[in-house]
């Protein structure tokens, strides 16, 4: 799935380079920040599932990073 989700962020830049949305620099910039945030996240998320049990429930409760809930006229967001 990794491969994958690579593969169509490729596209995706080379894409916007191609439409002039983006030059080259914004791209990798924003390569580099996507990687770095999906390995800071997946490092997290395994340092976590080695620590649940049975009783805490599936590993996959440390997502979403945060959360949004409408309560009577407005919205609560956690973090």
């Amino acid at each position: 799935m990794g491969l994958a989700a690579l593969g169509l962020s490729t596209l995706t830049g080379l894409s916007r380079i191609n439409d002039n949305r983006h030059f080259l620099h914004d791209v990798i910039a924003g390569a580099t920040i996507g990687t770095a945030y999906g390995l800071g996240i997946s490092y997290l998320h395994k340092s976590k599932s080695d620590e649940v049990t049975e009783i805490d429930g599936p590993s996959w409760q440390a997502f979403p990073i945060f959360s949004a809930e409408v309560k009577g006229a407005g919205v609560a967001v956690r973090f």
